[in-house]
């Protein structure tokens, strides 16, 4: 499996101190993850008058 060439490639470069956690998922387990957030950010943004030229 893909996912396996990538542990084995973390496994050689392991820092000294540290952890290192690997979850792995299915494409279909990725899928149905839910994310949730508060109000979104609101950004004030100054926007600039713009001439139209025709």
């Amino acid at each position: 499996e893909n996912a396996e060439v990538h542990i084995k490639r973390v496994q050689k470069i392991l820092p000294e101190k540290g952890h290192i956690g690997i979850m792995s998922i299915t494409d279909k387990q990725f899928g149905m993850i839910k994310i949730f957030q508060g109000k979104k950010p609101q950004i004030a943004v100054n926007v600039p008058q713009q001439l139209e030229m025709f």
